[in-house]
Order: structure tokens, then sequence, then C-alpha cells
């Protein structure tokens, strides 16, 4: 388990499309002030979490993304009015998913990873309970944590061998990385294939994904042992 004392002092957030280093205990007096919290972790652009957080006024989405460029047009967008598009309830985290500050542990109802890439991706697939728990660790008791995987990442061998990728079983929970959610105090609520196009992911990176491919996403949904 991660460290109890947090050595954080300052975060990079996004905000009006300026990266802004501020002090650590002030994004997580925000994000605990919110009675609904919804973690995308690796999110991209950030669309999709934009998206969501216009649906859902009432709840705060963060975006967690290492690539501030990335989110960049979407932070510009947050701070027009809500009839505009605004985002109030949007906040956008410079940051690497696999090491979030620990300060932010049960801070959140849901964390999303949706079509995960690079050390993402491999973090989650490579059924490494460390890795698998540290992902977890922002969820409150009873949160919920949301795995949609493309299968096309895994069913061309050109880009699994590229990856350092391994093959994942689809059909029934994959005994690798059940065994790994397992030893992370995981238990699987769902896993279920769902047709691409109910994919409805909104970023650059999720239209990549879909686009020519009609395979299947693994969709996984785990939530902390009791």
């Amino acid at each position: 388990m991660p460290a109890s004392v947090d050595p954080l002092e300052n975060i990079r957030i996004l905000h009006q499309g300026r990266e802004q280093l501020v002090p650590l205990a002030t994004v997580v007096d925000r994000i605990r002030s919110h009675a609904n919290v919804v973690l995308d972790l690796g999110c991209g652009d950030a669309r999709h979490v934009q998206t969501q957080a216009r649906l859902d006024p009432d709840t705060l989405f963060v975006g967690v993304d290492l690539v501030a460029d990335n989110m960049r047009k979407v932070s510009n967008q947050a701070n027009r009015k809500p009839a505009r598009g605004g985002t109030p309830n949007l906040l956008l985290l410079v940051a690497d998913a696999l090491t979030l500050p620990i300060s932010l542990a049960h801070s959140a109802d849901r964390v999303s990873i949706i079509c995960p890439w690079g050390a993402l991706l491999r973090g989650v697939v490579l059924s490494d309970p460390l890795v698998l728990s540290r992902l977890a660790m922002p969820l409150k008791p009873g949160g919920r944590m949301h795995i949609r995987l493309n299968l096309h990442t895994f069913q061309e061998h050109a880009l699994r061998e590229r990856l350092h990728l391994p093959t994942i079983h689809t059909e029934a929970p994959d005994a690798n990385l059940l065994a790994g959610l397992q030893q992370a105090g995981l238990d699987v609520v769902r896993w279920e294939m769902a047709p691409d196009k109910e994919l409805n992911v909104r970023t650059t990176w999720g239209q990549r994904l879909r686009h020519g491919s009609r395979r299947d996403i693994l969709d996984i949904e785990v939530c902390p042992r009791a």
C-alpha cells in the first residue's frame, strides 16, 4: 500500500488553458467539498469528461492526464457560462494517473479508465496488484472503478507485440487480470462485451480507436472489497 504521508506539496492544474502549480491541499479540499466526484484517469483531450460534466452539473468531474496540451482546448471552454457550454464542475489535473497523490485516497465515487493507452494500458492489463490498487486508491468505500478496453489493441498481433501487451481472454474474466484485481482488494462486479458502436467516447483517441474497427469493447467494473 502507498505511504500514509504524501510527499507532494503542489500539483499542476490546467486553468483557462494555462498550467498552474497550486497547493495540493487546495485541490484536495475542492474535491472533498463535493458530495459526488468522478475521476477520469488518462482522459486524453478531456472531451469525454467534459461531456459528462455538462450532463451532470451536480457532480465534480476530475480529468487526469500527463499531456497538458491535449486538454488545453477543453480547459479554455470550461470557464464559459454553462449556457454557452462552460463546465464549472470540471477540474483538469496535469498528472500521472499511475502515481496520484495519496491525499486523494477515498475521495471519488467513481474512477473511469476509458480506452487507456501506453503506460496506463499496460498498468491495467499486466495485472500488477500494486498498480491496480494505486489506480483504485481514490475510491470511496462502495465506489466503483470502470475500465473499458478496446480489444482491437489485443487482437492485432503486431500492435500487441509492439506495446508488450498480453493476450486478454474475453469470454469470461481473464485469469491473470482477475487474480491481479483480487490481490489488489478489488471484486469484479461486471465483465461483459459491448459493441464498439456503444463506445460513446468523445475524445480524439477514442475516435481513432474506433475508426476502421468493428471489434468489441471489454467493459469491466470493480469495487473495493468490503
